[in-house]
């Protein structure tokens, strides 16, 4: 394919698509945990949770090809070893080939992931499997990184609040995790000649693995796009420009909300 040998390509061209997923996953799990108003629904944390774990677990998979002897005698052992969804365990078994660093609180962050994808994922389905599972995850690890002085809880069922202070606390984690895998991949890719780190142009991916955010938080890249479409709205009220878009955008009925 393209002057690849069979290796070279699968972590070319199958390891990149498998980025732009990753990112798709990561970038869709931030806004779920944006719309989280309090930890208090299966629901939003499983939705929250399940695109975190897979977006991770997927980026941790591609850092394992690159990094890992691929030859066509190994190859079904290698396939079925990734057949895993235990993120420590992945990223133990990445520390062996490179010497990538998590914090304890990030590390921790994995032992979520793999606790919520192995033991939680399809715990309602148990006739004696526990109930409210995945809240109960992420508030656990809430409560050992915050004094309970730090949570703000609702007044009247004394659930957790999802503050600006934990969506960012969140959104520094998960975007520390993901950029120190990219990075790693990247790292590959040069050291092998390959490109398995370019990014569609615009995509979730790129603005996840790319974008310049202040200690990584992936927290800013929500607030800048909120920022930015209420910026939109009031210009739109309060522009005078006359063009053919703002006639067009005039022509348009509104909804009576009144």
């Amino acid at each position: 394919m393209n002057g690849f040998g069979t290796v070279e390509a699968y972590r070319n061209f199958k390891m990149g698509t498998e980025i732009d997923i990753a990112g798709i996953f990561l970038y869709d799990g931030i806004k779920d945990l944006e719309r989280i108003v309090v930890f208090a629904y299966e629901s939003e944390a499983f939705s929250f949770l399940y695109h975190i774990a897979v977006g991770i677990e997927r980026l941790q998979k591609v850092l394992l090809v690159m990094l890992e002897e691929i030859t066509e005698e190994n190859v079904r052992n290698f396939e079925d070893s990734l057949h895993t969804h235990n993120h420590q365990q992945l990223h133990d078994r990445i520390k062996t080939k490179c010497d990538i660093k998590l914090s304890p609180r990030e590390y921790g962050f994995l032992h979520v992931l793999s606790t919520f994808y192995i033991h939680c994922r399809y715990n309602r389905y148990l006739l004696r499997g526990d109930y409210g599972a995945d809240k109960n995850l992420l508030c656990k690890f809430i409560d050992a990184h915050f004094s309970s002085d730090d949570i703000e809880r609702h007044f009247l069922t004394n659930d957790i609040m999802n503050t600006p202070q934990l969506k960012e606390f969140f959104g520094r984690i998960i975007g520390s995790i993901a950029r120190k895998y990219y990075s790693a991949i990247k790292e590959q890719a040069y050291k092998q000649n390959l490109y398995t780190y370019e990014l569609r142009s615009d995509s979730p991916a790129e603005k996840i693995f790319l974008t310049d955010f202040r200690k990584d938080s992936l927290h800013e890249q929500n607030f800048n796009e909120q920022v930015s479409l209420k910026e939109l709205l009031i210009y739109l009220i309060n522009t005078q420009d006359r063009n053919a878009f703002m006639r067009f955008i005039k022509e348009i009925e509104p909804w009576n909300l009144t």
